[in-house]
């Protein structure tokens, strides 16, 4: 794993997505950030058309000979809509499962934590993580509470069998 800071941080405000996500894809797979497109953002549309970034991630990764795939696990009680909340982005009442820790995670394996962003109310934060640990937050603004997680994404092997460790 190697360390890929963030160069868009945006907020609830902002018409720009930040690009945590794209950072973590980056720092696990150790590739260097131009290399890893902006999915949240769009700018890797599958040739089966528009779709959400998990999918667009997916499609990338096949495309280029990855033999992985994301696979999402979310807690949340309400939808978010883009990464932002589909409410009061101040009112978290019955949004989230609230959890110091994640609920679930794989032995030995790096993933992506999605958790309540500290700095931008109501938005979402991309994070790297070995099992239970918090290994790389890709945010240049310094870290003042614990992580709220709400989801993660997991990379999973479509052909274990090409799969280094």
């Amino acid at each position: 794993m190697i360390e890929i800071k963030q160069r868009i941080i945006a907020g609830t405000s902002s018409p720009q997505k930040g690009d945590c996500f794209k950072c973590c894809i980056a720092s696990i797979l150790e590739l260097p950030y131009e290399s890893v497109p902006h999915f949240v953002q769009g700018e890797w549309v599958p040739s089966s058309g528009p779709t959400d970034y998990t999918s667009a991630a997916n499609d990338w990764l096949k495309v280029n000979g990855w033999p992985l795939r994301l696979e999402s696990v979310r807690y949340f009680k309400q939808e978010f809509l883009d990464g932002h909340l589909k409410q009061d982005p101040e009112d978290l009442t019955n949004v989230y499962e609230r959890l110091p820790h994640p609920k679930e995670y794989r032995f030995g394996q790096w993933w992506i934590g999605g958790v309540i962003s500290e700095n931008y109310p109501g938005c979402l934060h991309a994070i790297v993580m070995r099992e239970r640990d918090v290994v790389f937050d890709p945010s240049t603004l310094p870290r003042r509470t614990p992580y709220e997680f709400v989801g993660g994404y997991y990379f999973v092997p479509t052909e274990p069998w090409r799969c280094r460790s």
